[in-house]
């Protein structure tokens, strides 16, 4: 049988300690990375990801790009903390947002029915082909658009 918790001074006590020692295992992380090729090349390339990102979230493109934005300047961070394994998940999702971007931004019709109930999760009837093509998972739009482009 597991016990009350500690009092509130001893949880306070507890939480510095444990702060202290995330900051000591941060700082000794990053003083690492650093000064290394690439972590600089992770962090220039981040920069100019969101440079290109701000000229771009000034069009029309729905939906807007600044989520994918915040990824970009999330991941240097992640990499620096040894986060490799979030900072992917999060490079996969900066991935689906660009698609999704391009591909609604070209789909109206289908932006507004994804606007219109946003949590619906992925759409498999394709007897309703505008929910169909505006919730698919993100192979969908990277298999349309090379389709389309033949890339």
């Amino acid at each position: 049988m597991v016990g009350p918790l500690p009092h509130t001074n001893q949880i306070q006590i507890m939480l510095e300690g444990y702060v202290a020692d995330a900051e000591d295992i941060i700082s000794t992380s990053l003083n690492d990375l650093k000064q290394t090729k690439e972590y600089q090349l992770v962090f220039r390339v981040s920069l100019a990801a969101d440079a290109m990102l701000s000229e771009l979230s000034k069009s029309n493109l729905k939906p807007r790009l600044s989520a994918a934005r915040s990824i970009v300047l999330r991941v240097p961070l992640l990499v620096g903390l040894k986060q490799i394994s979030v900072a992917m998940i999060e490079l996969q999702r900066f991935c689906e947002l660009v698609f999704w971007s391009v591909y609604f931004t070209d789909h109206p019709v289908e932006w507004a029915s994804f606007e219109r109930n946003p949590s619906s999760g992925f759409v498999r009837d394709m007897n309703k082909p505008i929910s169909y093509c505006a919730h698919r998972e993100i192979t969908f739009y990277c298999e349309l658009c090379e389709r389309t482009h033949g890339r």
